[in-house]
């Protein structure tokens, strides 16, 4: 969106004073209803457990994330997929760094609203009882954000209501109504604590099945009521910022719900801890032992990335001890993107009960992985006694995710009219923990005439999309004679 900065009439700046105002009231109210010291985290110990719904709210002192994920239909049905987030983290004494995401996107035609917010303030109180706002102001665009939510007292509700202005336009506003139907906190482990040895603790826990029963969407001065839905919540505090990884709610048939989470040590890639939880139809829900493995397949590169070098994946196959919980996860859009995030909609393709299924799956990925394509010792070789017979290329390629093609073009004659050799190797490896790997490629261009001059240069593509190439060089097709 751009701003448009020819309207200087009174109304454009009495707007944004009128909001900044507003925010200001619901600031003092929330803070005069709902006060800080209310809400610290219900529990600093494993043995305590995590405080249901005072542990519902924010914590201080910490890093701390929230995330909406909302499927509706309205009324002329139109399906929508939501996802807000809202992420702070403690910096130092006097700095707090946050930032606020959203995508509404019709999966229908595809049209997204995309916005990624800073310098925010957030407004929160919760004991007994969570009421939640947040407000955002970019400058540079132009664009603002006020959301709040809340947990109506002594129900099951959760009231979350949206307004997204661009400069004194408000473009985008929507109220959603939602029935907790499990009631209750899903734990990722025992008690809500995540410990990672050596690095820090996690609290945390899921809401899901979310059941919307109410609510209105109004893009572009159109509104239209929500007919029904579903969704869930997920609210994680504490060392966050030590761990990357994947986290999947699967809705699977017959009311099942499966929670996958794999988390890696942001440093080194390795194991920080991976959980498979199973709610069952009753709500009651299992956290099961095994083993979880979670390989990407496909990639898009962050368009908040100028330099093409952080890849996410929007594709996964995702594998476990229980064979009714493997599956394929695609994103319905690839381009998911929040600005470090990638939060989807995604379709869940498996086999559960002996019937094979696709169903819809929410995903929370902080795990990226850089592109990196060096290619080394690039060269073409000639056989001294025959020259004329074929030419052997090869190269050296050093990368960091797998190697999709390696290609040598050529021609003779320096025209338009170039010629492909793929070039091969038998070493094939899917590890994605940072590491850099070296592979030699090779392979053969057909013999040309004597004198003849050939040009060429080597292009490397990893899986990604990420294409490296070698500047051009030449060789001449000549008798070598012994010194």
């Amino acid at each position: 969106m751009s701003r448009d900065s020819g309207d200087s009439s009174p109304l454009k700046h009495f707007i944004p004073i009128v909001v900044v105002l507003s925010l200001v009231a619901v600031a003092a109210l929330a803070s005069f209803l709902y006060p800080a010291w209310q809400n610290q985290p219900g529990g600093t110990s494993q043995n305590s457990g995590i405080s249901f719904p005072g542990d519902e709210g924010m914590h201080e002192d910490i890093s701390e994330i929230w995330t909406f994920h909302l499927r509706y239909v309205l009324g002329d049905g139109s399906p929508y997929y939501l996802t807000s987030s809202y992420y702070y983290t403690v910096m130092g004494p006097d700095t707090v760094y946050a930032e606020r995401d959203i995508l509404l996107l019709n999966t229908k035609t595809h049209q997204e609203y995309n916005g990624a917010l800073k310098k925010g303030t957030a407004l929160y109180g919760a004991d007994k009882r969570c009421a939640i706002a947040f407000s955002y102001n970019n400058t540079d665009t132009g664009v603002s954000f006020v959301d709040w939510w809340s947990r109506q007292n002594g129900t099951t509700e959760y009231i979350y209501h949206f307004q997204i202005y661009n400069n004194t336009e408000k473009v985008v506003e929507g109220s959603v109504s939602m029935l907790d139907r499990v009631g209750k906190p899903v734990f990722l482990k025992e008690n809500g604590f995540i410990y990672i040895p050596g690095q820090s603790t996690i609290y945390g826990y899921l809401q899901p099945r979310l059941k919307i029963d109410g609510g209105y969407l109004n893009s572009g001065g159109r509104n239209s009521t929500i007919v029904e839905g579903y969704g869930d919540l997920t609210h994680l505090w504490g060392g966050l910022p030590n761990v990357v990884g994947n986290l999947f709610i699967i809705n699977l048939p017959r009311d099942y719900t499966a929670i996958l989470a794999k988390y890696d040590y942001s440093g080194n890639g390795t194991l920080a801890f991976s959980s498979i939880v199973l709610v069952k139809p009753d709500n009651s829900f299992e956290i099961l032992n095994g083993k979880l493995v979670v390989n990407p397949e496909k990639f898009a590169f962050s368009p908040y990335d100028p330099k093409h070098t952080v890849v996410w994946a929007y594709e996964w196959t995702v594998l476990t001890d229980n064979p009714a919980l493997n599956m394929t996860v695609k994103g319905v859009s690839s381009g998911q993107f929040t600005r470090y995030y990638w939060y989807g909609l995604c379709y869940a393709n498996g086999t559960f009960e002996g019937k094979t299924y696709s169903v819809d799956a929410f995903t929370e990925i902080t795990r990226h992985y850089m592109s990196f394509i060096h290619i080394t010792h690039h060269q073409l070789e000639l056989n001294p006694e025959i020259p004329t017979e074929n030419l052997t290329v090869s190269c050296q390629v050093n990368h960091t995710l797998p190697i999709k093609s390696v290609v040598m073009k050529y021609n003779t004659s320096r025209d338009k009219n170039w010629s492909s050799v793929d070039l091969t190797n038998n070493t094939k490896y899917y590890v994605f923990n940072g590491d850099e790997y070296s592979d030699i490629w090779e392979g053969t261009v057909p013999g040309q005439p004597l004198f003849t001059t050939v040009y060429y240069y080597i292009e490397v593509t990893d899986i990604s999309g990420h294409t490296e190439r070698t500047v051009l060089d030449s060789k001449e097709v000549q008798i070598e004679y012994p010194d």
